[in-house]
This record gives structure tokens, sequence and C-alpha cells, in this order.
């Protein structure tokens, strides 16, 4: 089955995300395996800040896991 149409039957569009670009590098992070407190080290900002964006980054991408957004990245 094409990506496309997989993205269709998810009923997610992975092609218009609509990230910051921190929401971005956090993304990036994420599928290089950083954890919430790594990556809160690596951008100089605190671990509450880096859930708050990872929990606006699944909720645009129609995601429930950091998983799921590696995989969003991935397709994309």
């Amino acid at each position: 089955m094409a990506a496309e149409e997989n993205n269709q039957l998810n009923g997610n569009d992975y092609t218009n995300f609509s990230l910051t670009k921190r929401e971005l590098e956090i993304v990036s992070l994420i599928c290089r395996e950083y954890s919430t407190k790594q990556i809160a080290a690596e951008l100089l900002i605190s671990p509450h800040t880096i859930e708050t964006h990872t929990k606006n980054i699944r909720k645009k991408i129609g995601v429930f896991t950091l998983e799921g957004v590696s995989v969003a990245a991935v397709r994309n």
C-alpha cells in the first residue's frame, strides 16, 4: 500500500503538520531517541517545556506516543 493511501486511511495528512521551528528541532531529537531530559539539556529549556511541545506535536500530527511522532517523521 502506498504511503499516501496509508496516511489517508489513518486520517492523517503527514505532509501538512504545520510544526514550528522549535517543534521540528524536538522531532529531530525524538527521532534520535533522546529522552525528555536530554532534549531539554540540548535545547537549554526545561523538561516541562519539552513535554508541552511534545503534547502539541502529537496533537498536530494526530498520534498518541513519541514512537508515533518518529513514525510520522519518517513517513514525511
